[in-house]
């Protein structure tokens, strides 16, 4: 019951995704794009993601970003395209209807005709996602970011009608991009709570999964393999293969249940790819150039890492295009890139500048995550770092062993293990014991790197190195030493590397079905289908067979991973309730967990404000003046709580202490 809920309340940007999916049947019954499902479903989701940014924003502008408005120009965009679809439905003899119902057949013929290995993997891997997406809908987030800034901004648009900046104790609320807040701020605005706030990233996974099926099936398409006898390899089997592959990546699907972004930049920015390359192939389609454009420039609204994904193909495009002397569809494609991109992060861009004087963030900020020193040795190194996560497996010897080796290697070059001016705080390598299942660890996440690694060698013999593949493959190790020789080495590096392994799923797909026996092809499907699902059952983080069982309560699973929280928190919230007062204000540290503030007592009804206050002098602090207004609390961590001479503390709640006004 609770799903159907929640599933009519989202309706109205469901709906819209449907509406703009029927209508691009239009363009491909004309010719001008490709009848594809999965290239319908990529373009649907670029066209819906635009909308978001685009009402958000303008919401903002008229401090409107209210259910009531949210509400209202959602079912507004959905009549309009409703009514375009009706009349151009209407003006063609109902010919549009008749293709969607022509092209549904074809595709669920195309399924049915399809060889075993790939309908079962297809159907494998579609009933996992589905059941992924109902986890995510019952999970509460507990992730730590989300729980200190991704979460408690959402909350201070809302309360503040807008997207301004506001005084806040904890910067990345401000500086981080947007995109993923926004849709989930969209989400809470509809539904009125948080129960949606998971499905941007389950969304995410499950569009980048089929993106990357999409993107191999066209790169196996390109006639690349040399096999031997001149057997061509099955286009289904590679997709469905490339299609489970990704879906299946424990960090990818570990992170879809969540409110991160991780995800979903990695999503834009393989949608970007595989229409760039459509474009490449038909540089005269503009509808190519500018969903392309338009992912791109979701990509960055969402993280800025995805300019670190997107660069080498930027560059790519740019050889491609000039070497062809296809100096037209460049400038399009330049030009429409660029216009979306201001449009889509301009105004968050602008809010940044005033605030922080950069238009991406403080410059502390990026102090502290940019490397200091860029030679050949020390990027080098840094690549060893981020490999470094990447060593686990069921051995305890074969771990050791991997992990030794690589630290042997970085000692022999003479770097410093955990160089501050490459590290993020002076982390030193990542290397971990053997996988432990009860610990979520699953069998693994060696085999993220072996795939790859098996792959190459296969690569070098058995295919033309200069191809799309291999221009594909370039691109993706390229962005890879362009993120490890940019960024400080940090620990929690791999889910940033999502993006990577998204990218490389197609070239692994093609490699391996051009290579392998169908039959080694399934059982690696059930072997990555068997290791995701032991890492989502045992999650310590997510709790989602909690969640789906039901064993404790929302509000509990909450404090998941800060359990000592859990009792205090919900202790300091029932005091402020039964004591009446309407104007919270925080005093918290730069990492600390703000949104239990928010939804505990949103729980028992609180209607009143809350806002930091003793901000610092970037900022204009919010009832800092004194004396207070009546009804007024102060909730701060002891560690960084100021003196208030004028009000004495009234009671501690473990970590947290509150003050309230005589």
């Amino acid at each position: 019951m609770l799903m159907i809920g929640l599933f009519i309340k989202v309706a109205p940007v469901w709906i819209c995704f449907l509406l703009v999916w029927c209508l691009l049947h239009l363009l491909a019954d004309r010719k001008a794009i490709r009848g594809d499902f999965s290239l319908l479903w990529i373009l649907a989701t670029i066209a819906t993601g635009l909308l978001l940014v685009s009402i958000a924003e303008l919401a903002s502008f008229f401090n409107l970003l209210v259910s009531g408005f949210v509400v209202g120009a959602w079912i507004t965009v959905d009549v309009v395209l409703a009514v375009v679809f009706a009349r151009l439905s209407s003006s063609r003899g109902q010919r549009i209807g008749a293709t969607l119902q022509v092209r549904i057949r074809q595709w669920c013929a195309g399924f049915k005709g399809s060889e075993g290995v790939a309908k079962c993997l297809m159907a494998v891997t579609a009933g996992f996602i589905v059941a992924l997406g109902l986890c995510a809908a019952k999970t509460p987030t507990t992730i730590w970011d989300c729980q200190t800034y991704h979460m408690p901004r959402i909350m201070h648009w809302l309360q503040q009608h807008s997207l301004r900046h506001y005084p806040t104790n904890i910067p990345r609320q401000l500086e981080s991009s947007p995109g993923a807040e926004i849709e989930m701020a969209q989400l809470i605005a509809l539904t009125g709570d948080d129960q949606p706030v998971n499905l941007p990233e389950w969304w995410a996974l499950l569009t980048a999964a089929i993106a990357a099926s999409f993107l191999a099936r066209e790169l196996l398409q390109s006639n690349i393999s040399r096999k031997a006898g001149g057997e061509k390899p099955s286009l289904e089997l590679a997709g469905a293969f490339v299609f489970l592959l990704a879906a299946t990546l424990p960090e990818a699907a570990a992170e879809a249940p969540t409110a991160q972004n991780n995800l979903l930049a990695a999503m834009w920015t393989l949608s970007a790819v595989t229409l760039g390359f459509l474009f490449a192939e038909n540089p005269g389609n503009n509808i190519y150039a500018l969903a392309a454009g338009a992912a791109l420039a979701l990509g960055m609204g969402v993280k800025p890492t995805a300019f670190l994904y997107a660069t080498p193909f930027v560059l790519l495009a740019l050889l491609y295009f000039a070497g062809k002397k296809l100096w037209g569809p460049l400038w399009r494609l330049a030009a429409i890139s660029l216009a979306l991109c201001l449009g889509c992060n301009g105004p968050w861009m602008m809010r940044n500048q005033a605030y922080f004087g950069t238009p991406l963030g403080s410059k502390e900020t990026f102090a502290a995550q940019r490397m200091v020193h860029h030679s050949p040795k020390k990027i080098a190194v840094n690549v060893i770092r981020n490999l470094s996560l990447y060593t686990r497996s069921p051995s305890d010897i074969a771990t050791t062993l991997v992990n030794f080796s690589i630290e042997s290697v970085v000692r022999a070059t003479g770097e410093d293990i955990a160089d501050t001016n490459a590290t993020f705080h002076g982390s030193s390598l990542a290397f971990t014991k053997k996988a432990i299942i009860q610990n979520g660890e699953g069998w693994g996440n060696c085999y993220t790197v072996l795939l790859l690694l098996i792959c190459l060698p296969v690569f070098i013999f058995k295919f033309r190195l200069i191809s799309p593949l291999g221009a594909h493959l370039l691109a993706v190790a390229a962005g890879f030493i362009l993120f490890c020789g940019y960024l400080r080495f940090q620990p929690w590096h791999s889910r940033l590397h999502l993006g990577y392994f998204l990218l490389a799923a197609p070239f692994i797909g093609v490699v391996l079905v051009s290579w392998c026996d169908r039959w080694i092809i399934a059982l690696t499907g059930c072997f990555l289908m068997t290791n995701v699902i032991l890492v989502l059952v045992f999650n310590p983080v997510v709790p989602i067979v909690a969640s789906v069982a039901g064993r404790e309560s929302r509000e509990d699973l909450y404090f998941g991973t800060r359990t000592d929280l859990r009792a205090p928190m919900k202790a300091l919230a029932d005091d402020i309730i039964q004591s009446g007062c309407t104007n919270v204000l925080l005093k918290v540290g730069g990492d600390s967990w703000e949104y239990p503030v928010w939804f505990l007592l949103r729980d028992r009804g609180f209607t009143g404000s809350i806002h930091h206050t003793l901000v610092g002098k970037k900022a204009t602090a919010f009832l800092d003046e004194s004396p207070l207004p009546p009804k007024t609390v102060i909730v701060t961590e002891l560690e960084v709580a100021p003196v208030i001479e004028s009000l004495p503390r009234q009671k501690a709640y473990g970590d947290w202490a509150v003050y309230y006004r005589p």
